[in-house]
């Protein structure tokens, strides 16, 4: 059977990083942790799940975060999901049978997870209301972003921009193919309070707009910062 670690990386989440690993601890071979500084007790929690918690200077870049968590990675395939997500148990199941597909044995592949963004807020672009999943409970509705969160482990690949960070461009320059399973991940990073999800747009857009200076002929980071204008109106 296939293995398959988790790759995270954190700074103060102690109000959410147990449900998280609780979705995912039952399932997985490895938790590696990235704590880029955190003054609570994320790292002790996450300890207590047998996670590897390592530090690491935050240097605004998540790609590099990213980079710095799979460096540490040694099972055959790896979830990124961060602190304020969880998994579904009968998602995980169905991705443990995904990564056992013989199919997938000889190939580098990535697969495209559907980020469900929690909120109340109906008036964001493509918001859906909620459904059956019981992660949606007490919740209104949510919008997705694609996003490729589960791959093969390969020294090759490796996530780039210094925010909404990517790996799927690395697996395909790499010979490798990306997949949709339309498997779920829930996140709730915008139920938090609105000073805190202020405070995490305005750095958003600061990155973002520092990675435009360093790739201006990339059209990702443009159309990350127009997502990010236009939800905030």
């Amino acid at each position: 059977m296939s293995t398959l670690g988790v790759c995270m990386i954190t700074k103060d989440e102690a109000d959410c990083i147990t449900r998280c690993l609780e979705s995912v601890r039952p399932f997985v071979d490895e938790i590696v942790v990235i704590d880029t500084g955190s003054r609570d007790r994320t790292p002790q929690i996450a300890k207590s799940f047998h996670a590897k918690v390592h530090k690491y200077k935050w240097r605004d870049d998540f790609a590099a975060a990213r980079n710095e968590s799979l460096r540490y990675a040694t099972t055959d395939w790896i979830l990124i999901i961060d602190s304020d997500e969880v998994m579904a148990a009968n998602d995980m199941k169905k991705i443990k049978r995904l990564i056992d597909k013989k199919v997938y044995t000889d190939k580098l592949i990535g697969f495209t997870l559907e980020q469900r963004n929690y909120t109340n807020d109906s008036s964001i672009a493509d918001w859906k209301a909620s459904d059956n999943y019981k992660e949606c409970e007490g919740i209104e509705g949510f919008f997705i972003s694609p996003i490729v969160r589960l791959f093969k482990r390969d020294q090759k690949i490796s996530f780039r921009f210094k925010v909404h960070e990517d790996i799927g461009r690395s697996i395909m320059e790499n010979g490798g193919q990306i997949e949709h399973p339309a498997i779920p991940i829930h996140h709730y990073g915008f139920c938090k309070s609105e000073s805190i999800t202020k405070n995490k747009t305005d750095k958003y857009l600061q990155l973002g707009l520092e990675q435009i200076k360093k790739t201006p002929t990339h059209p990702k980071p443009y159309f990350e910062l127009g997502k990010i204008y236009n939800n905030k109106g």
